[in-house]
């Protein structure tokens, strides 16, 4: 229905410029500020860093990328993380998955 569709866009929109974990259908690992997203679920997001589950393996700065919505298997926005995440901290940024929210 449109009013849950209203409340959906609503729901993206609020989380603009907040952190977010992008996890990619190749089993990379995406961090960084969202931006935007449109209907195909193409998400824009800033300050992106590709992170690995290996702690030892330094994270990637990639800035500012596009994930093609085709690519994309789950979202989360971090409730409680810095804005910008150092490209050393991406294994401390994978540990606070477990306090994010799936939107």
């Amino acid at each position: 229905s449109s009013s849950s569709q209203e409340r959906l866009e609503e729901d993206i929109l609020s989380n603009i410029g907040k952190p977010i974990m992008v996890k990619v259908s190749d089993g990379r690992i995406m961090v960084g500020i969202f931006q935007c997203c449109d209907d195909h679920v193409n998400i824009i997001m800033t300050e992106a860093l590709q992170v690995y589950m290996d702690k030892e393996e330094k994270s990637k700065y990639l800035g500012q990328i596009m994930i093609p919505g085709a690519h994309v298997e789950k979202v989360s926005i971090y409730k409680d993380m810095p804005a910008r995440v150092e490209p050393n901290d991406g294994a401390k940024a994978l540990m606070l998955l477990g306090e994010s929210q799936k939107i």
